[in-house]
């Protein structure tokens, strides 16, 4: 029986894409929207892969302006995801649609990357004025709901925090203006190697990201703005004292953090 099921379902799933398409444009035009305009839509909607790949592909095409606006965003996204380290198991997929009509921007859903668990864990996107809709002051933001029962398979099949404290937190990173961001990121991932790290990438005033570390228990502040990229240094404010210092960017920088950690910890315990 297996046998035979297969035999059908391979066929099947070869001719996925064009099943999609032929039923799409099928759909496109019953409502009546031209023959060019549907294969277009139709090529459109079908592009699917890693970043790199989407967005090459996406660029072979012929956009109106609100759309090269729309895929501007997703570079962007993709520069910030590469960042972070994270951009490996990213999709862009062209076809994704959520179904409530408030968002205003990028869309996302999230599955486990294994493969064991089938259903998202999560999906949300970007919203400009949904807070002012339902009656609150402008206010942009990015939301997203997930399931419950979802997480705790997930937490069943592996443990995330495997007996990790949570009170306190080493480094808290944070740029200068929102130039240096990109680089903040970057330096968040090469530090939370060996560190506990909380990386704030907005660019608040300086007083509020300090309030911001104390509120989490951070022993010490990272601030990355022009000038230190410049220089080669990272800002560093060692919280319970104030004191700040320049350290150099370079391949002793762990070290240094490592120093520092170990003095703060003795001056508490004495």
């Amino acid at each position: 029986m297996t046998n035979e099921l297969d035999a059908i379902a391979k066929p099947l799933l070869e001719e996925t894409d064009s099943l999609i398409t032929a039923g799409l444009t099928k759909a496109l035009s019953n409502i009546g929207l031209a023959e060019d305009a549907t294969r277009s839509l139709c090529e459109f909607v079908m592009i699917s892969g890693p970043p790199a790949e989407f967005l090459t592909s996406i660029d072979n095409l012929e956009l109106p302006e609100t759309t090269v606006e729309s895929i501007n965003e997703l570079k962007e996204l993709s520069d910030h995801l590469t960042s972070f380290g994270v951009i490996e198991p990213v999709i862009f997929d062209a076809s994704m649609a959520r179904g409530l009509d408030y968002y205003t921007g990028i869309v996302f859903e999230a599955f486990d990357s294994t493969g064991e668990i089938v259903r998202a864990i999560l999906g949300g996107g970007r919203y400009a004025d949904l807070v002012e809709a339902v009656g609150g002051s402008p206010l942009t933001g990015v939301g997203f709901g997930m399931g419950e029962t979802v997480i705790w398979e997930l937490m069943k099949l592996r443990d995330v925090f495997d007996g990790k404290s949570l009170s306190s937190v080493d480094l808290y990173l944070a740029p200068i203006k929102s130039e240096p961001i990109p680089q903040l990121l970057k330096l968040a991932t090469r530090l939370k190697k060996q560190f506990k790290v909380i990386c704030n990438p907005f660019s608040w005033k300086i007083g509020r990201h300090f309030e911001f570390a104390d509120q989490k228990n951070a022993k010490i502040t990272i601030l990355l703005g022009m000038r230190d990229i410049d220089n080669n240094v990272v800002s560093v404010r060692i919280m319970h004292n104030s004191e700040q210092l320049s350290l150099a960017m370079d391949e002793d920088l762990e070290a240094e953090l490592h120093k520092l950690l170990t003095s703060i910890d003795e001056d508490f315990d004495n």
